[in-house]
């Protein structure tokens, strides 16, 4: 911790020193506070902010996947852990309660709820925007916790066919080719990519157990191949017609164990496939709809033995997942300056399992659940900005062949403000009541499940300060504060899930970014998040106190340099026997150099630079010291 302040401090004292030059218009002509910002590109699904990463090719070094890109955002807590899977927390609210999309069409979150980060490669993506605070309703059910959007980018007219490489430790590497082209009236891009590691080597003072020795992490080996394609068409020169369409497949799909447990986990026949169609229809100069039909499942089979030797196969079970849906959504300009926004949504998620436990005769399941909202915003006055909104779910659950339960519907709610120029240059308050239904485990579980569970449901509330100044030098500064409440929370209470508690956390984040010199920024982030409000619910794996803090400067030659570090506070992790054990803080450092020669560029960085020991989730330590060289030509 000595060493992260002093840190902190010696950069910042840099950057006062630093904006202490004269200021002039040849130096503002390099302010760019873009990489991480608070805006709201889709005003009519926005109540408050939408913290926006940008992953433009200067800022993107060892990024391998989505896993890699979310890591270092404030208010973000992201691990892996148990079956090699990511776990996305925002502000305390867990992996199941955070809704992923990939332009809008969501993400399949399976048995358990969760989208794993990690199996979705880093193609063409031209930022994140993340909803972190109050969620309107036309995110639609199942975004309690908040939305995560990659937007990819779109195809230039210009270039056909790119190729690019990252290359780590141990024969770690992500080979891409992506062919895209847009031709006005319609456009392509198909993206092919391959991912391989024989595991990540672990820190040089990693002290080995029983079941781990150091060096490369056992069973962390994998490889997988990764094809995603979209197109689309202009037709009756302003209506657009898009198809998507993906498969990803593991040959080798080895999942790291505790390094407290002898058990060895391995997937074999590794699939996810995705599909959807999408229409933009424009009807008149002031009513405008999207919709989109999608498809979204996988299946595999899972192998868990109780030795090392791997002679006796304890679990293997085959699973087959999928989600198949339609949302539309229709905007409506009705007055100047005011919108009106409605939203209908269909989804059925399937659900089936064999093994050699409980499930030796295969269980089928699915949930259908179904919403409508509606959301309006004006634009008041120059100062002013009003939305608000509502809606309504319900839900049918249905054991195949035995039987289905219908709920009641249930309500949801979103209302938020912005007043421009009045202390500050931004202030945006928003409050919701958003709700989370069961996942599939916990309706359907052969040992704990409960098919009379209520959603969760929780009442979040953001205000957001944002001032834009000139001390010498540009600087924007943002200050969120948060509440949030959750009702009907669910757990297990004994050997079955109830709806038996309730949840607060309360908090406060700050974003800081300087234009330091026509050559270097600064970007400086803390999150604070009160977890001691909730006596009986520890909040797993959440630090209190986060820090990121990321330097970047123009070298010459135009050398771009990305230095960044990430300290996490102390956290709460639990055993397979729900031990908690409280795991240490840590401070990460990283260092990038990327030089561009025209269309082209190459990237060098170093990873964990202090090679740093440290632990996610207990029993699962995280990689060691790592080096990246990457490349991206473009052919044609």
């Amino acid at each position: 911790m000595k060493r992260t302040i002093s840190i902190i401090l010696l950069i910042l004292s840099f950057g006062i020193l630093l904006a202490a030059e004269k200021d002039s218009v040849a130096t503002r002509k390099y302010y760019r506070l873009e990489e991480i910002r608070v805006v709201a590109k889709e005003p009519q699904e926005s109540i408050g902010s939408i913290t926006v990463k940008s992953l433009n090719k200067e800022d993107i070094a060892g990024e391998m996947n989505f896993f890699d890109a979310m890591k270092g955002v404030t208010g973000v807590a992201i691990t892996s852990g148990g079956k090699g899977e990511s776990n996305l927390r925002i502000r305390a609210f867990q992996k199941k309660d955070v809704k992923v999309m990939v332009d809008g069409r969501t993400l399949n979150g399976g048995y358990f709820g969760n989208v794993n980060l990690i199996e979705i490669p880093l193609f063409d993506v031209e930022e994140v925007q993340l909803v972190k605070g109050p969620v309107s309703s036309l995110y639609g059910f199942n975004s309690m916790g908040g939305a995560v959007n990659y937007i990819t980018k779109k195809p230039s007219s210009d270039d056909w066919l790119k190729l690019s490489t990252i290359v780590k430790r141990n024969n770690t590497h992500n080979t891409k080719a992506v062919l895209a082209h847009d031709f006005k009236t319609w456009d392509f891009w198909a993206n092919y990519s391959y991912n391989q590691t024989g595991g990540y080597m672990l820190s040089n003072d990693f002290k080995p157990t029983q079941y781990e020795n150091g060096k490369v992490r056992n069973y962390a080996d994998n490889s997988s191949w990764d094809l995603q394609s979209k197109i689309n068409w202009t037709v009756f020169d302003y209506q657009t017609i898009g198809v998507t369409m993906g498969y990803t497949y593991a040959d080798e799909k080895n999942v790291p164990n505790s390094i407290y447990e002898s058990k060895v986990r391995k997937f074999t026949d590794w699939k996810r496939y995705n599909a959807s169609v999408m229409a933009a229809l424009i009807h008149s100069i002031n009513v405008e709809s999207t919709h989109r039909a999608y498809y979204d499942g996988f299946d595999n089979r899972y192998h868990e033995y109780r030795d090392q030797s791997m002679s006796f196969d304890s679990q293997n079970s085959w699973v087959e997942s999928y989600a198949i849906g339609y949302e539309g959504k229709v905007k409506m300009n009705y007055w100047e300056k005011h919108f009106a926004n409605m939203m209908v949504k269909t989804e059925r998620q399937y659900y089936y399992r064999t093994d050699l436990g409980s499930y030796k005769d295969g269980l089928e399941n699915a949930t259908y659940t179904n919403s409508i909202a509606f959301f309006n915003m004006s634009q008041l006055s120059d100062v002013l900005e009003i939305s608000g909104g509502a809606g309504l779910s319900h839900s049918i659950r249905d054991v195949i062949g035995v039987k289905k339960i219908n709920t009641p519907a249930y309500f949801d709610f979103s209302a938020g403000a912005t007043i421009h120029d009045l202390f500050f240059e931004r202030i945006n308050m928003g409050v919701s009541r958003n709700v989370q239904y069961p996942t599939m485990r916990h309706l359907f579980s052969d040992s704990s499940g409960n098919l009379d569970l209520d959603p969760e449901n929780a009442y979040k509330y953001e205000i957001a300060f944002l001032n834009t100044f000139n001390f010498v030098r540009p600087i924007s500064l943002t200050n969120t504060f948060f509440y949030n409440h959750v009702y009907d929370m669910i757990d297990k209470r004994g050997s079955r899930y109830e709806n038996y508690t309730e949840v607060k956390n309360r908090g406060w984040e700050l974003a800081l970014m300087m234009n330091l010199s026509k050559s270097a920024d600064l970007e400086f982030n803390y999150g604070y998040i009160d977890l001691s409000m909730n006596k009986d619910y520890p909040y797993y794996e959440v630090p209190e106190n986060q820090i990121s803090c990321i330097l970047r400067y123009r070298l010459p030659y135009d050398i771009r340099m990305k230095y960044q570090f990430d300290y996490y506070d102390t956290r709460i992790s639990p055993d397979d026997l729900d031990r908690l054990y409280t795991l240490d803080d840590y401070t990460l450092h990283q260092i990038s150099f990327s030089k561009a020669f025209g269309k082209n560029r190459i990237v060098l960085g170093v990873e964990n630079i202090f090679d740093t020991d440290y632990s996610e989730e207990y029993g699962f330590p995280a990689a060691g010291r790592n080096f990246t060289l990457g490349f991206e030509w473009v052919v044609f």
